[in-house]
């Protein structure tokens, strides 16, 4: 599976434009117009893209370089008290896994892997 690697997210005037490229792929990186997060940002403005950006991150998604965008969700994921919250939601689904019986353990997605 790949992870789209991310190194700007720029709001203008028409729209969200993300710099990205895939991990398996050669290709270099190149900026697109991302509907999604365009529609985001006109609804909920930037509350809403951080929101979005930060579960990009968590789930397919990897920060790459230092421009000046991505401080803030480079900030965001890798600032202490999101750790915590992390920490404590994981604590949390491990209590409740180790409280199933193990046919009930066998049938769940549980921890991914890499």
């Amino acid at each position: 599976m790949s992870t789209e690697l991310i190194n700007r997210i720029t709001v203008k005037k028409d729209g969200v434009y993300v710099s990205s490229h895939s991990s398996n792929d050669t290709s270099p990186y190149h900026s697109w117009r991302c509907k999604g997060l365009s529609e985001i940002y006109d609804a909920e403005g930037q509350k809403g893209l951080d929101r979005e950006v930060i579960r990009m991150l968590y789930e397919y998604a990897e920060l790459r370089g230092t421009h000046k965008s991505l401080a803030r969700y480079r900030y965001a994921k890798d600032a202490p008290a999101a750790h915590a919250i992390y920490q404590k939601y994981m604590d949390k689904i491990d209590d409740r896994y180790g409280q199933m019986d193990e046919a009930d353990q066998n049938s769940v997605w549980y921890k991914p892997t890499e």
